[in-house]
C-alpha cells in the first residue's frame, strides 16, 4: 500500500503569513519586486494557490478553469503570489501532478543575459 503525502499545513500556513508580512513591509516589497523580474509564465487557472490552508471563498472552478470572483479587488497575498520557488514548493504540496503556470529563473539561467549585458 502506498500512502500519500499528507501537505505540511504549518509549512503552508507559514508561507501565507510570510507573503502577507512581505507585502505590508518596505524590505518584504523589495524583495517581491526582485523577485517578480525572475518570474517567467502565466497563471495556469488551476485555482491551487486559492486553496493553500484555506479554500478561497471567492474561487469558483468551472470545467477545470479557476476564477476569482474579485479579481479586480484581490488582496495582495493573491496578487504576488508566486514571490519565489518557495511558493512553488509550497503550491506542489498540494497538487504536484498539476505543474503550476510560473517557474523562476535560476542564478545559471541569468548568467547569459548578464554576460551579453556586460558586453554592449
Amino acid at each position: 500500500m502506498i500512502r500519500k503525502k499528507k501537505p505540511s499545513l504549518r509549512k503552508m500556513f507559514g508561507g501565507k503569513v510570510r507573503r502577507f508580512l512581505m507585502a505590508h513591509q518596505r524590505e518584504g516589497r523589495a524583495y517581491i519586486r526582485r523577485m517578480l523580474r525572475r518570474r517567467r509564465g502565466h497563471c495556469a487557472r488551476c485555482g491551487v494557490c486559492c486553496m493553500l490552508v484555506h479554500r478561497c471563498p471567492f474561487l469558483r472552478i468551472e470545467r477545470g478553469l479557476a476564477t476569482c470572483l474579485i479579481h479586480a479587488l484581490r488582496p495582495a497575498n493573491c496578487r504576488i503570489f508566486p514571490v519565489d520557488p518557495q511558493d512553488l514548493e509550497e503550491r506542489d504540496l498540494l497538487a504536484p501532478e498539476r505543474p503550476c503556470g510560473y517557474s523562476f529563473l535560476t542564478a545559471a539561467d541569468r548568467q547569459p543575459a548578464l554576460a551579453l549585458a556586460e558586453k554592449a
